[in-house]
């Protein structure tokens, strides 16, 4: 999810993960490119909006300082092959600063 959501921030390069540092240019010479510049600084804006008046905005109230950007997920657990009731799996990702994202969790 994480390396997802580094694609839609970043400019839209899907990028490998690793814990080795590296620089930039190394990182985009194995990329693959997923969305355009555009759309990624569109879902900037629509994240950054989540985190403000969406079902982020508890987030960005905790997050004082941080130009933050996120988005909530909510699905139902399989449980025996079928989905269970009232058993939720609750995810959160953000990406700050969102003026030229840095971090994503």
């Amino acid at each position: 999810m994480a390396r997802a959501l580094a694609a839609f921030v970043n400019g839209g390069n899907l990028i490998p993960p690793t814990f080795y540092p590296r620089e930039e240019e190394a990182a985009l010479a194995v990329s693959t490119r997923v969305i355009s510049e555009q759309t990624s600084a569109q879902m900037r804006q629509l994240l950054r909006f989540n985190a403000v008046v969406g079902s982020g905005s508890r987030m960005n109230r905790l997050a004082v300082g941080y130009r933050v950007g996120g988005k909530t997920g909510t699905a139902e657990k399989v449980i025996d092959g079928r989905y269970g009731t009232g058993m939720n799996l609750t995810v959160f990702v953000t990406a700050f600063p969102m003026g030229d994202p840095q971090y994503v969790m």
